[in-house]
Order: C-alpha cells, then structure tokens, then sequence
C-alpha cells in the first residue's frame, strides 16, 4: 500500500472514529433544531427564539469541533437543545393562544346571533300575542253587545207576552159568556 493510501484509511477511520463520539446532547441539540426549522409556526411566530437556537447550536458545534466531547460541548449542546425546544414551544403557545381567541371570537358572534334571533322572536311572539289580544276585545265587545241586543229582545219579548195576557184575561173564557 502506497503512504497516500494509508494516509486516506487513516482519516477515514479518523473520521468514522469522531463521527461514532458525537455527543448524544449534541445529537439532540440538531434533531431539535431542525424540527423546529421545519415548524412553519416556529418560523413564522418566534424566528428570533428559533435564530438564537441556531447561534447556540452553532457555538456548540463549533465547541465539538474544537475540543471534542467535552462537558463543556455537552453543556453548550444542551443549551442548543433547549433553545430549539423554546422556540417550538412559544410558537405552539402563540399559535393555541390565537385559537382560543378565535374560538372565542366565534363563540361571542355565536351568542350574539342567537341574542339577536331570539329577541327577533320575542318580538314577533309579542306582535301575534297583540294581535290575539285586540281580536279577543274585538270579540269580547261584539258578544257583549249581542247579549245586551238578547237581553233587550227578551225584556220586550216579555212585555209583550205581559201586555198580551193582561189583554186575555179581561176578555175571559168563552164559556164564562153564556
């Protein structure tokens, strides 16, 4: 084997060697990350929070390159780590926060609407019960005046029958005559 050869085996396993040593902090800190650059609500609602947990997981990458695993990379991984996790975090909060304040717009236009058809209604029933009421005086006067018309018929009705009696008796039975 010539010396570039074994120079290229060298690095390579060099490489593969470092590659195997990657702190599983550090690991955490990338997955983080990169699922909350994938979040559109991380990258529309906080990408200050999602940049300072770039920054942070580029100091600790650069900490892993220069040093190694080193607890100081694994402390700088972890604040990468919880950066990214902040980030994900304000951005889902944000985003619930606006739910709720649509769901309570939505429920305040609801009951307002329904405030307003029911008060559509009570109207309406007010009107027909108004309605009704009128009709029923209407009806009440017209049967008031029919008993008092009655009333009157049967009053002459009686004077008549009166007056038709006084009338007969004088007259007397036809026998009575003879």
């Amino acid at each position: 084997m010539s010396s570039r050869s074994l120079l290229l085996i060298s690095a390579s396993l060099l490489f593969a060697g470092c590659a195997a040593t990657i702190p599983r902090e550090l690991r955490d800190a990338r997955s983080a990350y990169n699922q909350a650059a994938e979040d559109p609500a991380t990258l529309q609602k906080t990408p200050a929070k999602l940049y300072e947990a770039r920054e942070a997981l580029t100091v600790a990458e650069r900490s892993f390159n220069e040093d190694g695993d080193t607890a100081e990379t694994r402390d700088r991984a972890y604040i990468a780590l919880r950066k990214a996790q902040l980030a994900t975090v304000l951005a889902r909060t944000e985003v619930q926060r606006e739910r709720a304040a649509h769901a309570k717009d939505a429920a305040r236009e609801a009951r307002d609407e329904k405030a307003a058809q029911t008060q559509e209604e009570l109207a309406r029933t007010k009107a027909a019960l108004a309605a009704e009421q009128t009709e029923s005086a209407a009806a009440q006067q017209q049967l008031e005046a029919e008993r008092a018309r009655r009333d009157e018929a049967e009053r002459r009705a009686t004077q008549a029958i009166n007056a038709l009696a006084k009338v007969a008796l004088p007259i007397g039975k036809p026998e009575d005559k003879i």
